[in-house]
């Protein structure tokens, strides 16, 4: 039964190194689509795109997650990845709504 557990807190562990690897690499592209949106003189947040992921999000299988969590998370993802993309705008103010 130990080992059991030792097993499943590893691969816990093992998707926690996966989930910060690729929240990363989500924040990178967030950075650059910042970096575009700026250049374009866009406003970097963009209601329906932030409703379209998150309508994606729980489209995709999440037992057992209750879909008011996943759209929670990914709540949450999405202002992280937009404070950042503000925080990186060239000057305050810039292509901000």
């Amino acid at each position: 039964m130990k080992d059991r557990l030792d097993q499943l807190r590893k691969r816990i562990l093992d998707i926690d190194g996966e989930l910060v690897r690729l929240l990363a690499e989500r924040a990178r592209l967030a950075l650059e689509i910042g970096r575009i949106k700026c250049d374009l003189g866009v406003p970097l947040q963009d209601p329906d795109r932030e409703r379209e992921v998150l309508k994606n999000a729980k489209r995709i299988p999440h037992h057992p997650l209750e879909p008011s969590q996943v759209d929670a998370l990914f709540t949450r993802i999405l202002e992280i990845c937009r404070d950042a993309q503000i925080q990186a705008a060239p000057a305050a103010g810039s292509g901000r709504s």
